[in-house]
């Protein structure tokens, strides 16, 4: 049984066939054989040299968590460039198709096609579904619960399970106007164009874009799926189960910066934040805003006085000046008793030229929840970190002692001034 595992995670990668430019250079002429960098260009040198460094230390990859947007803006060939690459390079490492977890962005769905249709999803289950890759249940396509696989990833021994969730089925979906602005809004751009075909077309994409919203949504129906899928999940023998949920979109936004927009949200965030609890996830992956951050979402029972303590970890991408956290590598340790999370963000690197390695960001999962009056479980990696906790749970029981006296004391003395 091993204590811990390791994840690469990519999101919003955004390669086509066409070559997407990676303009991180102030190229301001052109001069012959000089090409200039594409994102397809830069991933293969990065995920160059992360393998000779996994492969120089030894390490292997327990899966790929892959949480949308391979393509940009729609156009063809992301998916299947970016599954190449990964099986290309780390393949060796121990990634097959059968550990690494995909599921579908905002750009991944064309905007053309209805939600919970087949149109929908068909470039994206052409290639990570049909390779054998662990995809999300997709509303509108998986007629049943195990139809599309057993959309989840889980360990030999239990002690850690990936589950993929789809929050892109209503991406760009276009709304349901009323009449009889419905009907009116279907031949104003013939009226307004006066017989102009040119001037016609772009009222249609201006006049569709007006109705369209790139829309967050989790359906009641995969949630439900959801719930059977992991009430089914193999357990540790013993320990807690450390859960993973991916996600394309956040559940808060990871930095100060504004997005003005209709449904810059889930719509139904509070019930994902509800599922999430009930089924007691540990860590939640998305991508989608291009933000690194490592955050705790705290979420209440009904109750209000019981907390459920999720880490999220929020992936960016890599553009001109943020290079920095091109990809992750998520390393689980100390399971199943006291396990903790370590983040590396791992950087787009230039060629012949040696990278600084930026200090991983460590959290604990969760704390162990204390009973009133019940035994205190003091956990740790080693003898020496759990004896400081025993000291420090030793200190601060003893203080609540004295103030409980103090307080026994004071009231004692009340009572004999009546």
């Amino acid at each position: 049984m091993s204590s811990s595992a390791t994840f690469l995670h990519l999101t919003d990668t955004h390669l086509a066939l066409a070559g997407v430019p990676f303009a991180r250079d102030d190229h301001k002429v052109k001069i012959p054989a000089i090409d200039g960098e594409t994102r397809e260009s830069a991933l293969e040198l990065l995920f160059t040299r992360l393998a000779e460094r996994l492969s120089r230390s030894r390490q292997k990859l327990d899966g790929v968590l892959f949480t949308g947007d391979a393509q940009e803006r729609g156009q063809p060939g992301g998916h299947k460039i970016l599954l190449d690459l990964l099986l290309h390079h780390f393949e060796p490492l121990g990634v097959t198709t059968a550990n690494i977890i995909a599921i579908p962005g905002n750009h991944d769905v064309p905007r053309a096609s209805e939600p919970s249709s087949a149109a929908r999803y068909d470039a994206f289950m052409e290639v990570w579904r049909k390779a054998g890759c662990v995809t999300p249940w997709l509303d509108g396509v998986d007629a049943s619960d195990s139809e599309g696989g057993l959309h989840r990833l889980v360990s030999d021994d239990g002690r850690w399970a990936v589950f993929p969730i789809n929050t892109s089925n209503w991406s760009h979906a276009t709304q349901i106007l009323p009449e009889p602005l419905a009907s009116v809004w279907a031949v104003l751009p013939s009226i307004a164009a006066k017989g102009s075909q040119d001037m016609e077309a772009k009222l249609r994409r201006q006049l569709d874009a007006l109705a369209r919203y790139d829309m967050a949504r989790v359906s009641g129906q995969q949630l439900e799926v959801l719930r059977k899928v992991i009430e089914e999940t193999p357990r540790p023998s013993s320990g807690r189960q450390v859960r993973i949920a991916l996600l394309h979109h956040h559940l808060r936004t990871p930095s100060l910066r504004e997005e003005l927009k209709p449904f810059a949200d889930i719509s139904n965030l509070e019930q994902v934040r509800s599922f999430l609890r009930d089924r007691d996830i540990a860590v939640v992956v998305h991508g989608h805003k291009h933000e690194h951050s490592v955050q705790f979402e705290h979420v209440y029972n009904r109750d209000g006085n019981k907390e459920h303590r999720i880490l999220v970890v929020s992936g960016a991408t890599f553009e001109a000046g943020r290079e920095s956290d091109a990809a992750r590598l998520i390393t689980l340790t100390g399971m199943p008793n006291s396990p903790a999370a370590s983040i590396e963000q791992v950087q787009i690197p230039r060629s012949g030229v040696e990278l600084v390695d930026l200090p991983p960001i460590v959290r604990r999962i969760w704390t162990t929840d204390v009973v009133q009056g019940g035994p205190v479980v003091i956990q740790g990696n080693s003898l020496d970190e759990v004896y400081e906790r025993a000291c420090e749970a030793a200190a601060k029981e003893a203080a609540n002692g004295t103030l409980a006296d103090q307080r026994r004391r004071d009231a004692i003395s009340a009572m004999g001034n009546l």
